[in-house]
């Protein structure tokens, strides 16, 4: 019931002795920490964990893997190279290729938007490409669904009549919609759709997987099937993307939708930072820190392995993604699932772990199982809470946890630390009451910045649009419960009642009597563990806690080990 310590579970390979002295792991060191990632996921891959990873030094291939399965249904094993989608680390191509064309002297990142976009409104008309690639140019995040179907000009009319959300150049605030906008110059200036000005670098490359969404050289023997809690929501081959380039999906052309394989695209990278597409100057010039330290399509930042260059990518349809360049290493990272659980992709559970098992620390390792026999669906009452126990098909479960009780009980946590989870559920309760009123002051007066702005309203406004069209109209809300969540203090999901479903946000606390932020993704339950059966009952397993627990069945009930 509480975080392994047995010697078989937990990780303690901290001997300095395998690092250079700057503190990066010597060869010997670097190949071990990389077999341990490797039976890391390896143990994961009963619990349900299903993706791939390639870690590659230079050129050589370290460890190139597939865990789980490509597609459930046809019963599809995953494959090293199974083509997925990139979310959004696929924004690097569109600063790659802006800067291709500051090389061929064809345009400057200084740039205004009023010499590539008639007619474009005053208050946009002096944007820059700059300001579109680092996040500051104050647009909004995006306009529209991805898949939407959508001409240029019908974009640009919808960006024209958009009100800003920031003073250009003076915050960060992420957006989909400036990278779109970049695409669109990128294939004005270059004087080719921007699909066929990819295309010609990836051949340049000897890339051959690369694609978008719905190219027919895609099948369910070389490209993944995506899940949310088990229920297939689409696959690279079946939704609509903008291979044809004729017929481009602006929604999401130029900020995500390529898919590639791993290897391909640890071509692609060693290309890129090794100087084969770029100047010198160029190059510099893209993994230059900005705000919130991001640069053309990267976050650059410090870690104990040196500098790395990164980026994540994914979508509430299943598609979670991870890649990592350690400069000082030369080391490509690349780590790609196909299935959400409770709102949080297979990658992202297991990234903190990836972190700090490549920087030598300490970490819980999953328990090594045989997984055996099967069990129904069925929610069941435990002491202070319930437990809803969902199959997902070739043997992983997921075991939904409520009640705050049955959670301490679960994570083992003292009086103090069930107080300060007692004090975040109630501000949760609290912000949630008055931002269902649209009382947004004093909603955010309990938050660490003390007040918000048009932007974070604009985000709750569209979570709430998003809840009304999908479930229902909103009738209340609930709080689900508080969890550890490393690095934080903690994550409260507050829920919005509608007549046939809870959807929550998670809201997310550095300290418990004022919360940080909120997460824009929808979670349905405040703690789901992947879990499968073994011949002496279920056991389940937390990434992001290292936490596991067993229980048995007895007598029709459900009994925690």
């Amino acid at each position: 019931m509480a975080h392994n310590t047995n010697s078989d579970t937990r990780n303690t390979s901290t001997d300095k002795t395998d690092t250079n002295d700057n503190g990066t792991p010597d060869a010997a060191g670097l190949m071990s920490r990389i077999d341990q990632l490797g039976s890391y996921l390896q143990r994961l891959e009963p619990f349900g964990f299903s993706g791939t990873v390639l870690i590659a030094q230079g050129d050589q291939v370290l460890l190139e893997r597939g865990y789980g399965h490509m597609d459930y249904e046809r019963d599809i094993r995953m494959r090293d190279d199974a083509v997925q989608s990139l979310g959004s680390i696929a924004k690097q191509f569109t600063g790659m290729l802006i800067m291709r064309l500051v090389d061929q002297g064809k345009l400057s990142t200084d740039d205004t938007l009023d010499r590539y976009f008639d007619g474009i409104p005053q208050d946009k008309a002096k944007l820059t490409i700059h300001q579109l690639l680092t996040h500051t140019a104050g647009v909004p995040d995006g306009l529209g669904s991805d898949f939407d179907d959508i001409s240029t000009d019908d974009y640009l009319r919808q960006f024209f009549a958009a009100p800003l959300q920031s003073e250009p150049g003076t915050q960060f605030a992420y957006s989909n919609l400036g990278f779109t906008l970049a695409a669109m110059i990128a294939e004005k200036v270059g004087g080719k759709p921007y699909v066929e000005l990819l295309r010609d670098v990836w051949k340049e490359l000897g890339i051959t997987t690369a694609s978008w969404f719905g190219d027919p050289m895609y099948n369910p023997e070389n490209s993944v099937s995506y899940y949310v809690d088990g229920v297939r929501r689409g696959s690279v081959r079946d939704w609509p993307g903008s291979w044809d380039a004729s017929k481009p999906y602006w929604h999401i052309l130029g900020n995500g939708g390529v898919c590639i394989s791993p290897r391909d695209m640890h071509t692609y990278m060693q290309a890129l930072f090794g100087g084969k597409l770029l100047s010198e100057k160029s190059l510099k010039q893209m993994l230059t820190p900005n705000l919130n330290n991001y640069g053309y399509g990267f976050d650059i930042e410090d870690s104990p392995l040196g500098t790395m260059i990164h980026h994540n990518g994914g979508s509430d349809g299943g598609v979670a993604a991870v890649a990592r360049y350690l400069a000082d290493l030369d080391l490509t990272v690349l780590l790609a699932s196909n299935g959400i659980v409770n709102g949080q992709g297979y990658a992202f559970l297991v990234e903190n772990i990836m972190e700090d098992l490549m920087a030598g620390q300490e970490f819980e390792l999953p328990p090594e199982v045989q997984p055996a026999g099967s069990v129904e669906a069925g929610t069941f009452d435990l002491e202070g809470g319930k437990i809803r126990i969902d199959p997902l098909g070739n043997g992983p479960l997921l075991l939904h946890l409520e009640g705050q009780a049955l959670l301490n009980r679960v994570m083992g946590v003292d009086d103090a630390a069930a107080e300060s989870y007692a004090r975040m559920n109630e501000i949760t309760r609290k912000f949630g009451e008055l931002i269902l009123e649209r009382r947004w002051d004093e909603a955010f007066a309990l938050s660490e910045r003390k007040t918000g702005n048009e932007r974070r309203v604009g985000m709750i406004e569209q979570f709430f649009e998003m809840i009304t069209q999908r479930h229902g109209p909103i009738t209340g809300i609930k709080v689900a419960g508080t969890v550890p969540m490393p690095p934080y203090k903690g994550s409260t999901l507050l829920a919005f009642v509608t007549e046939n479903s809870a959807p929550g946000v998670p809201i997310i606390f550095q300290k418990d009597d004022e919360f940080l932020g909120f997460r824009p993704m929808v979670a349905h339950n405040v703690m789901t563990l992947m879990a499968t059966t073994t011949a002496s009952g279920i056991i389940a397993f937390s990434p992001q806690l290292g936490l596991q627990i067993g229980l048995n069945f007895e007598d029709g009930k459900v009994l925690l080990e």
